[in-house]
């Protein structure tokens, strides 16, 4: 469904997601099994290292967990952001000749409401996400994918 104005931020969505509300907003400290969840939702059963940046004060520091069971151990730091790749790495190393494989194609909307996001998403012609997440500084979208790619 194709509209020709930007939707009023108050308006309630029309777009009919698929989105999981129970993962939205899980990078709050509130819910540890929740972020253990969707960690689990994006990386379970597939091989490679799994890539996090800590970021403070514009510091960053990277960690690469063995595998993906090794995110229940991750205990992140309160004080920083946490940043997970979404692609798995052959080794321990953040570059692109080092991805391994996804089960998610994701999208980063900055400084959006989830209503202007989905009314984008919809006006694409795509198919509602699976997983909406907000960020505090935008909304991230996730696709899940029938097989990894």
């Amino acid at each position: 469904m194709n509209r020709t104005k930007e939707p009023d931020k108050k308006e309630k969505s029309p777009v009919n997601s698929r989105a999981n509300k129970e993962l939205k907003n899980i990078f709050s400290n509130k819910s540890i099994p929740e972020k253990v969840e969707f960690c689990n939702v994006l990386f379970e059963n597939l091989l490679g290292y799994i890539e996090i940046r800590e970021i403070k004060d514009g510091q960053a520091s990277q960690k690469f967990l063995d595998n993906w069971k090794d995110i229940e151990s991750y205990d992140p730091p309160k004080n920083k952001n946490i940043y997970i790749g979404m692609l798995t790495r052959k080794t321990r190393k953040g570059t692109r000749e080092y991805v391994k494989n996804t089960r998610v194609l994701w999208a980063d909307y900055d400084n959006m409401s989830e209503i202007e996001v989905e009314y984008r998403i919809d006006n694409a012609g795509l198919p509602g996400p699976s997983i909406i997440i907000n960020s505090g500084h935008g909304i991230h979208t996730y696709w899940l994918l029938d097989e990894p790619a």
